[in-house]
């Protein structure tokens, strides 16, 4: 009941870069490569999250058993406002420094084109992450893994990727990109819903 949710959270990230890697490579190969270069700074700058994420689980966790109501919503509180400096530090690099974020990398000017438009509108995306994924670390606390799960299946595979395809079939690859603000928002919106619920339920 613990174990799976947690297995397959660990593994959506990978299908859904996988699902995408297929689609974007239809569009050019400097497409492919610049997608991984996001992909790469991505995984950087959500290393802090995933350290907060941690705490979080397991102050919420030890809290429940000291039935402690405003602890655990504090550690909620300031976790969303953690999480949301942490995202808003990664977007500020993304929106205002794409060019020198790729520049290790020796880019084209081809590569500059279709990069700037994925580093600008994912980064700007960052703004709005911080409260589902602090809502999962708040659920999987709660002993509650599957609403965590169901929010990252949601947010990566369920809305991202057919958005991504859709979006594609247009033939202009920076609408494909725009499938990062719509999953994120929407996945907002469920961990909203989750929260109402798991806190009449288990919190109040």
């Amino acid at each position: 009941r613990v174990g799976i949710p947690s297995t397959v959270m660990g593994s959506v990230s990978s299908f859904m870069f996988f699902l995408l890697n297929r689609l974007i490579a239809s569009f050019s190969t400097t497409a492919l490569a610049v997608f991984g270069i996001y992909n790469r700074f991505q995984q950087f700058m959500l290393t802090p999250m995933v350290g907060l994420n941690n705490s979080i689980v397991s102050i919420v966790a030890y809290n429940v058993g000291a039935r402690d109501k405003e602890r655990i919503m504090g550690t909620f509180r300031w976790g969303v406002l953690y999480g949301f400096a942490v995202m808003a530090t990664a977007s500020f690099c993304f929106l205002l420094f794409p060019e020198v974020i790729m520049s290790p990398f020796h880019p084209t000017e081809e590569m500059f084109r279709v990069g700037v438009p994925i580093f600008r509108i994912v980064g700007f995306t960052f703004l709005f992450s911080s409260p589902s994924m602090i809502a999962c670390s708040l659920f999987q606390g709660l002993g509650e893994g599957f609403y965590s799960l169901f929010v990252s299946v949601a947010r990566q595979i369920l809305i991202r990727v057919p958005f991504a395809y859709f979006l594609a079939q247009f033939g202009n690859l920076s609408l494909v990109w725009f499938c990062w603000p719509i999953s994120e928002i929407c996945s907002d919106l469920i961990s909203m819903m989750f929260f109402r619920r798991i806190y009449k339920r288990k919190i109040a």
